[in-house]
């Protein structure tokens, strides 16, 4: 096998050293490395433009940090897409390069493309050095050139990227769960983080988002709550939506929810016309909830309100939030449940807004939100919501 090798390795010497120069074979180029202490990568020789060559042969010299990844007849080296038939031999020199021969009998051409493949192995410290390829020679079909410059390429071996370690509801990285977190997820939603925010821990419910529901699991997590309980209630209810009332006096918007339900918290983005603002925004009836908003956009604001104890907003038979903008536009609204649930919050397509009733509702049976029959007397209406002849109405 040896001297079969010499053999042929003598033919192709010799055969380079007939053929005339030429100055416009293909080019060879290497990729760069980078790679984790103790992980393996591959070395990658490409071919593009130029005459096709048949032959080519190169001693690699291997940047420090790095090693071949196994041994062998060609030390695990493989022939890639830009070649057609051809032998590849593979021999240690005495500097501890080593000296790579590829070509053809036939005398077939490379393809431009992937030429070689050598695998290596980083180190077990960190490192950054350089390679190279050099004593480049290359042969055409009818021609074989001076040797080629040497084509170098950079190898980086990196430690290892550890997790970053974290505990959930940790918002701010202090190791301590506290009324500060929460005041880190709210500053996060208003769109004002903070430089230590740590957007997986304040991500309690790991849905890649982080809204209102993280506040009210944080501050589970603060009295002691099972949050994993709701982690698995809030998957669920995401699959529904709920239905809301915005209703626009002239001088105000007025957000009114049915009563049906308790929440403990919301969030919703107010847009305003182009040039106007949002000034004051109130909430009624919630002495135990806080409630914050900020502009995040030229003519849009975010609104948050959550409860330090996760108490339901007080039962109310009219508006919850009143924003003094007439035309306001409330969008994005997402209400938290007193047994943990999110819920997706639509405003109602068609909603009539009366401050007295008038007539034209007596023939027509009321309804409240809940479904339950009210009568059909207009004086006997307390203020609140609701459905007659298919339509919402809002009585304030």
């Amino acid at each position: 096998m040896k001297k079969l090798f010499m053999k042929r390795l003598y033919t192709i010497i010799m055969a380079l050293a007939t053929l005339v120069v030429s100055a416009n074979a293909q080019s060879l180029s290497v990729t760069n490395i980078e790679v984790q202490v103790g992980e393996e990568t591959a070395l990658v020789v490409n071919l593009t433009g130029g005459t096709p060559m048949t032959a080519l042969q190169f001693n690699l010299s291997l940047p420090e940090g790095v090693t071949l990844a196994t041994s062998g007849d060609t030390y695990g080296a493989t022939l890639g897409t830009a070649t057609d038939g051809h032998t590849l031999s593979v021999q240690p020199l005495a500097s501890g390069d080593l000296l790579f021969i590829l070509y053809s009998m036939e005398q077939k051409a490379f393809r431009n493309g992937e030429l070689l493949r050598i695998p290596l192995k980083a180190g077990s410290t960190a490192a950054s050095a350089n390679g190279k390829l050099y004593s480049i020679r290359t042969a055409t079909a009818s021609a074989v050139s001076h040797p080629r410059a040497n084509v170098s390429f950079s190898a980086k071996v990196t430690e290892p990227v550890q997790p970053v370690d974290y505990k959930a509801g940790d918002a701010n990285g202090d190791g301590s769960v506290n009324v500060f977190d929460v005041t880190a997820i709210v500053n996060y939603i208003l769109g004002s983080p903070s430089e230590n925010f740590v957007f997986k821990a304040a991500d309690v419910n790991n849905d890649e988002n982080v809204n209102v529901f993280d506040v009210t699991r944080v501050v589970n997590i603060i009295l002691g709550v099972d949050v994993a309980a709701a982690k698995m209630r809030h998957v669920a209810a995401l699959e529904g939506t709920g239905t809301m009332l915005a209703v626009a006096d002239g001088k105000e918007t007025n957000l009114v929810v049915d009563n049906a339900t308790r929440y403990i918290a919301m969030q919703f983005d107010v847009t305003v016309p182009a040039g106007q603002s949002l000034d004051v925004v109130n909430l009624n009836n919630s002495a135990d909830h806080v409630l914050s908003y900020q502009q995040i956009s030229a003519n849009r604001y975010r609104v948050i309100a959550y409860s330090p104890q996760n108490a339901c907003f007080e039962p109310t038979e009219g508006t919850l939030v009143s924003l003094k903008q007439a035309d306001a536009c409330i969008e994005d609204a997402l209400f938290v449940t007193a047994d943990g649930r999110c819920i997706n919050m639509k405003v109602a397509d068609e909603v009539t807004g009366i401050a007295e009733v008038e007539g034209g509702m007596d023939e027509y049976a009321i309804y409240n939100m809940a479904g339950q029959y009210v009568g059909n007397d207009k004086q006997a209406l307390p203020k609140g919501i609701y459905i007659s002849n298919g339509k919402k109405y809002v009585v304030q």
